[in-house]
This record gives structure tokens, sequence and C-alpha cells, in this order.
């Protein structure tokens, strides 16, 4: 594992710093020789055994999402893999470096036809002015990057692209920041490497319409029910949970969860303090509000 590492970005607030700690705590978890890097531009230290600060120039750090497009910067072994802030792992990950490692750079996605996102009428531009036959569909939240040169090529293609990115219309998040994974999609297949379809095994997200019934991220459980798709997996070694659930149930539940942990509280304990604590009252509360959106329902049934 000395070859092999994470990579987590925590720029601009200290919510991304907490996020950083608490993705790392769960790392160490599941992965107690794996090496992690935080790379921030605020003070931050840590006293989490093998977790390593490193530094982010103030220009890089005030792009925002942007600053992806520099993840080969960072780079501080053979092999890594870059994890979103907002994310904690539920397993070893080493299944996921070793499904990546023909590639230098990969993501979890599929390819699709330039059609599929250019659409028909800029196809010949995208081959013209890109030099490529396909796309990438995936989430940023999942890097893998070997240290290489042509890793470096990669990222230097995306970043002049991203010089452009106004003039060729790529869309901007919420009209302001530049989406690096278009870029980096372009990168990748400009120079031959392709994504990873993990089939649902490795990373998973929470949505209004998705959320787990069990978790524990000290037992690496996820259990999601029920299953709107048969083929859905409940043994996913990452969930990313979005980066504005900090404060908001199930997060919070698995936050505190880490945080026993690393009080020294044994597993049982630390899960029956949670269960106690959030997880019951919040599924009480939850099931009470339901009904009381429906005042009739919570009259005595008459037969």
């Amino acid at each position: 594992m000395s070859n092999r590492s994470i990579l987590i970005l925590a720029t601009n607030k200290k919510k991304y710093v907490k996020f950083a700690l608490n993705c790392a705590l769960s790392i160490k978890i599941h992965n107690p020789d794996l090496q992690i890097f935080i790379a921030t531009n605020l003070r931050l230290k840590t006293k989490i055994e093998g977790v390593t600060i490193l530094p982010i120039e103030e220009e890089i750090a005030n792009l925002f999402i942007e600053t992806k497009l520099y993840l080969d910067y960072f780079l501080q072994t053979d092999e890594t893999i870059y994890i979103d802030a907002d994310s904690l792992c539920y397993g070893n990950l080493s299944p996921i470096f070793d499904a990546c490692n023909k590639m230098d750079v990969t993501v979890i996605g599929k390819t699709v036809p330039l059609a599929d996102y250019w659409g028909e009428e800029n196809v010949k531009f995208a081959k013209g002015e890109f030099k490529i036959d396909k796309s990438i569909m995936f989430n940023g939240g999942l890097y893998y990057l070997k240290r290489s040169v042509l890793t470096s090529d990669i990222y230097t293609t995306a970043r002049k692209i991203s010089k452009k990115y106004d003039e060729y219309g790529f869309h901007r998040i919420h009209g302001d920041w530049k989406n690096e994974e278009d870029l980096v999609s372009i990168g990748m297949i400009s120079h031959g490497q392709l994504p990873i379809d993990d089939n649902g095994l490795f990373v998973t997200g929470i949505s209004a319409f998705r959320k787990p019934k069990k978790l524990n991220v000290i037992k690496g459980l996820i259990f999601f029910e029920p299953k709107n798709n048969p083929h859905e997996h409940n043994s996913q070694l990452l969930i990313h949970f979005g980066g504005n659930n900090l404060n908001s149930f199930p997060y919070i539940s698995q936050r505190i969860l880490l945080q026993l942990n690393q009080l020294g509280f044994p597993t049982f304990l630390a899960t029956l303090i949670v269960n106690l604590c959030i997880n019951v009252p919040f599924h009480f509360l939850n099931y009470f509000r339901k009904k009381y959106k429906n005042p009739h329902s919570l009259l005595p049934k008459i037969n």
C-alpha cells in the first residue's frame, strides 16, 4: 500500500475541512495502512495517524470546483484515488485501485457516442477541435491517477481547454463555476484513457428518492430498502453524500459514529448510542411528520 494513497480537497470553507476529516477517519477504519493527503488553503492540523496536510496556492484554491483540474499537482504516490470530501468509506478500497490500474487516469463511468453528449450538429466540431471519437459520462467525485507523464499531459490538455471554456459553450454550474468533468473527459479520450464501469459495486449516492435503511460506517454496513432496481447492490465501498448534508440525517449519524470510534468507544456501544439518540428519534419524527400531513390517518380505523 506504500505506493497508493488517497487525495481529498478541502478549500475555502471550514465545512469542507470537516467533511475531509470525516472522510479520512472513515477511510482509516477500513484501510489502516493507506496514506491520506488532504490538500487545503486553510489552517488545518490533524492528529489522525497517516493523514498529511498539503498546502494549496490561493490562486488554485479560489477556482473552487475547477481546482480539480490541478489534481496532478498534488500526487504523492505512484497511484492515487481522489475522493470528494463529502464522501464516506465503508470498506477496503483495494478493489478500486486494482480495477483502475490499467489506466493512468480513469473514472467510474461509461463511454457514450459523441452525439449523445454533443448533439448530432456538434459531432464534427468535437472530432475536429478535440480529436475525440466518444465522450465519457461520469461523476467527478472519484478520480484515479498515476504519477506519470501521461497523467500530466491529460490534465494539461484539460487546463488548456478551460481557457476557452465559455467560448466553447460549456455549461457553468449555477451560472458561475466551471465543471471539470467535461474537460477531463476530453483529456482522457484524446489520450486513450477509458472509464471503469463498476456496475454499482464501488460508489453510490444518496438522494431524496434513494435513502438507506441501515448505515454504519464503523461496521461497513450499507443497506438500501426497498430496492428500486433488482440489480442494485448493498455492498458499495463509498457513499457520496453531497455537499449540503453535513447537518442532515443520515450524515449526522455517521459523523457521530466516527467521533465515538475515534474516542475509543467500542463499536457496539457507539452503535447503540447513535441508534437511541439519533436514528430512532429521526425515524419517529419522520413517521409522525408523514402522518401529520394527513390528519385523517391519525384517527382510529372503523371496520
